[in-house]
């Protein structure tokens, strides 16, 4: 989720705005919890269902999840989303889908994140 942060200019010796997207969280590794839901494992040692909903891929193919209720976002590790593999789908090209408990969930694209302006 982008954040506005300031950043000392050390050129113009002035502070600036500087957009930021901050990811929280990683999941490192993904378990099938009963079929009807998945599991992700935090780095900080706690497990959380996944919200098909939240998931997100960038351009380089990173997938993430919102994670506390929606409050942090989490990075799929390269363990975790391999994990996912037999889920996953690509209905046209770049378009990818989720498959969980009988449905299909469309995974948004993540925006890229915005130059700051100078």
């Amino acid at each position: 989720m982008p954040r506005s942060a300031m950043r000392l200019n050390p050129i113009a010796t002035k502070r600036t705005a500087v957009n930021a997207r901050v990811t929280s969280s990683a999941a490192r590794q993904v378990t099938d919890g009963d079929g009807e839901r998945i599991l992700l494992a935090l780095t900080d040692g706690s497990e959380e269902p996944l919200d098909p909903a939240t998931l997100t891929v960038d351009d380089a193919g990173v997938l993430r999840a919102r994670v506390r209720a929606g409050k942090l976002e989490a990075r799929l590790g390269t363990s975790a989303a391999a994990a996912l593999a037999d889920r996953l789908s690509e209905e046209a090209p770049g378009r990818w889908v989720l498959a969980l408990a009988g449905r299909r969930h469309p995974i948004e694209r993540r925006p890229p994140p915005r130059a700051a302006s100078p």
